[in-house]
């Protein structure tokens, strides 16, 4: 499927990483950058001219989601916050997703095809394509986003450390996250903690 898609991320190094694993994800789209600090009138002069249907961007420096002003007419682009710090979650309402800079490459892009999905699809195959974590792997992420370690986990939850070792296996396996930061964002974005639980950053 041909896509356009729009990066605004100021920071170039990842800008130009995105890019190009899009490029070789998406190869019959065309993905442009949006680099500079630009102000608003000119932000959505940039976004007119493009017509995106999907739209990577840093949610601290740019106010997409918040102005519906700023999409092209006519269109309802799929919205994807890049993460760099623990943000106030108003910043994340209207996106898609939250994608961290640590993601591999195919797993941003199998999330994008999966935002892509008409809604037509049932309940039932969305939970197909996922896995659910168990209530036991639910606690085990809130406690990584509290910021304990794998035997204070482990005496909390009455378990041996090798047993919270293997929940946080198949965590990663399941979420594709692998650092405590992006399990305290997932266990937010979740509702699993309050920000004011949130010491794994």
């Amino acid at each position: 499927m041909q896509h356009t898609i729009l990066i605004i991320e100021p920071h170039k190094l990842l800008a130009y990483g995105l890019q190009l694993a899009l490029r070789r994800g998406f190869p019959d789209s065309s993905v442009q950058l949006c680099v500079d600090l630009l102000d608003l009138d000119a932000l959505k002069q940039h976004i007119t001219f493009i017509a995106p249907d999907i739209i990577i961007a840093n949610p601290l420096l740019t106010g997409v989601q918040y102005n519906p002003d700023l999409l092209p007419a006519g269109k309802e682009p799929t919205l994807v916050a890049i993460n760099h710090n623990l943000l106030p979650e108003d910043l994340y309402k209207g996106y898609s997703f939250v994608c961290l800079p640590t993601i591999e490459p195919q797993s941003l892009i199998q999330q994008i095809q999966e935002a892509e999905q008409p809604d037509t699809d049932t309940l039932e195959s969305d939970e197909a394509k996922q896995t659910p974590l168990s209530q036991r792997e639910c606690e085990v992420v809130t406690w990584v986003a509290r910021g304990l370690t794998n035997k204070e986990i482990a005496d909390a939850l009455h378990l041996s450390p090798h047993t919270v070792v293997t929940h946080r296996r198949n965590i990663a396996a399941k979420l594709d996250i692998h650092s405590p930061s992006g399990l305290t964002i997932y266990a937010l974005m979740n509702n699993l903690i309050s920000m004011e639980e949130a010491k794994g950053i």
